[in-house]
């Protein structure tokens, strides 16, 4: 730790992080060390598939489920209780080290975060780094720490407003991720971080979901090969979306109240933009009609829970009735349309339908 003090004050006495890219890529390698699982550093002291740990952005290379099983039970063979111990110590201390250093050297990062792709990959890093352990750790957040987060999420939603395909990218998986540390502990002592996070996904999600329309001409050049990265970034943030709203939970039954939440708001905003607003050619909004099918999984999850008497509050019920409302709607603006535009002009919106109702 002060080690790290050290060369954090060194940095910023000799370099600017325009100036001196190696400084940033100082700052993503502890913000990376942070982002190591209690069983990834038992596995490394133990010397147990010690080439599969973290890489750069917190990467890392998929298993066969045969893997994973042999890997499981090597550490189950040869861990003890002081080394689970260990393993949680170095685990806070990596997170702890990487919360101060986003306190030591913000000023000067958050700059550059949305101009240059190596600083919002740093600041994806440190999202992924930081956030678990001040979740963890949320009954002592102070005041200055607050604003702190503030700023680093305001940072982050601007990377998912970014103009640039390749910045945006960026944000999937620490979204996903955060979705995930904040279903796997408890907020009781601070709700108020609880309901900021909880805002911060939402918006995160629908700044991603507006983002990746279609040009204006995309379907009338038939003979045109597709954009093949832009229909990449529509099944990735298709699957961002049903991850925040519980599409991809494992366990059976309605999605968690985390996913619920960001469900109905999701459905909301969709439903307000589609049945109050057109595009040019007076039918609803392709980009909203999108985020609305991805939800088809965790909608359809909503509706088995239905069936076996496990929907419980009213508002859930209402959200899976205006769910259908909107889809219907939508089909009644294509029926309507079909005599007064073209093909090219009403593909788009039905292919999303057919799936969504699939």
């Amino acid at each position: 730790e002060s080690f790290v003090q050290k060369t954090l004050e060194y940095m910023k006495n000799h370099y600017t992080m325009l100036q001196h890219p190696y400084a940033l890529s100082y700052m993503t390698a502890i913000f990376e060390a942070a982002l190591w699982t209690e069983e990834e550093i038992m596995s490394f002291s133990l010397g147990i598939d010690t080439q599969n740990q973290a890489k750069e952005g917190g990467n890392k290379k998929k298993k066969s489920s045969k893997s994973k099983k042999r890997h499981k039970q090597k550490l189950q063979d040869n861990i003890t209780g002081f080394k689970i111990e260990e393993a949680k110590a170095e685990c806070y201390h990596r997170g702890d080290v990487a919360c101060r250093t986003v306190v030591n050297i913000w000023r000067d990062l958050e700059p550059i975060i949305i101009s240059s792709q190596e600083g919002a990959s740093c600041l994806c890093t440190c999202v992924g780094a930081c956030f678990p352990y001040w979740i963890r750790n949320s009954n002592s957040i102070n005041d200055e720490e607050m604003c702190l987060i503030k700023s680093i999420l305001t940072c982050f939603q601007g990377i998912c407003d970014s103009s640039n395909r390749n910045i945006r990218g960026l944000a999937y998986e620490p979204l996903c991720n955060l979705h995930a540390a904040m279903q796997a502990e408890s907020f009781v002592e601070n709700s108020n971080f609880q309901t900021l996070l909880t805002d911060h996904l939402f918006v995160c999600s629908m700044k991603l979901a507006i983002s990746c329309g279609y040009p204006g001409e995309y379907f009338s050049q038939s003979a045109a090969e597709s954009d093949e990265e832009l229909e990449i970034e529509r099944n990735d943030i298709r699957d961002v979306l049903r991850s925040m709203c519980g599409g991809e939970d494992k366990y059976s039954g309605p999605p968690s109240k985390l996913s619920l939440q960001l469900l109905h708001g999701i459905v909301q905003a969709c439903t307000d933009s589609i049945t109050q607003e057109v595009d040019v050619a007076g039918l609803p909004h392709e980009t909203a009609v999108h985020a609305l099918t991805a939800l088809a999984k965790p909608l359809n999850r909503l509706g088995e829970a239905f069936i076996r008497d496990e929907l419980q509050p009213p508002k859930m019920i209402e959200l899976l009735n205006a769910a259908m409302r909107t889809l219907s709607f939508i089909a009644d603006k294509m029926v309507d349309a079909i005599p007064r535009l073209s093909l090219a002009d009403i593909f788009p919106l039905s292919r999303l339908l057919n799936l969504g109702v699939a």
